[in-house]
């Protein structure tokens, strides 16, 4: 029975779960850090970018990850998924690229007209959310459960390193 266990434990659904719960404490954890640390102001212009990443992922899901999601489980470089990987690679480069410019305008158009939205650190950190999403989300369709809760919980650490060292940014 203990064999049972330990051995669903392993499963990737209990990863799977497991990860969930590390992207969950993430999302929560530094937005509840963020409320303690930032000015009110500063918070605002935080929310608002991780709204804009949330609402941003779903586009993504759509214009790549959801196409790497019905391919076969297997390693990138099965054949059955190559091609198509690939192809949403290139897609999501691409994509990431065009919300960089996107948010670098936006950033610095909020702020020349003196909104406390316009930060800088949405340019590095909407990019940065995005691409987190698609690698996390491309193992788990490689049914590397596993690699997606190494990945998420080194992103854990990195913020709350980032935080507690007070490197913030939204400023």
């Amino acid at each position: 029975m203990i064999a049972r266990l330990q051995a669903a434990a392993r499963s990737r659904y209990a990863i799977a779960i497991v990860e969930q719960g590390l992207f969950s404490i993430l999302n929560l954890g530094v937005t509840l850090l963020l409320g303690r640390l930032l000015a009110p102001e500063q918070f605002g212009a935080a929310v608002v970018w991780f709204a804009v990443a949330y609402v941003l992922v779903s586009v993504q899901n759509a214009v790549s990850i959801s196409h790497v999601q019905v391919l076969p489980t297997g390693a990138g470089t099965d054949p059955a998924r190559l091609e198509t990987e690939r192809i949403m690679l290139a897609a999501t480069a691409v994509f990431l690229v065009l919300v960089a410019i996107i948010v670098a305008i936006a950033a610095a158009g909020l702020k020349a007209s003196g909104s406390p939205f316009g930060v800088m650190a949405a340019v590095l950190f909407t990019p940065a959310y995005l691409l987190q999403q698609y690698v996390r989300l491309l193992c788990f369709s490689r049914g590397e459960a596993l690699t997606a809760a190494h990945q998420t919980g080194l992103v854990l650490v990195l913020a709350v390193v980032l935080l507690g060292l007070g490197y913030v940014g939204f400023s």
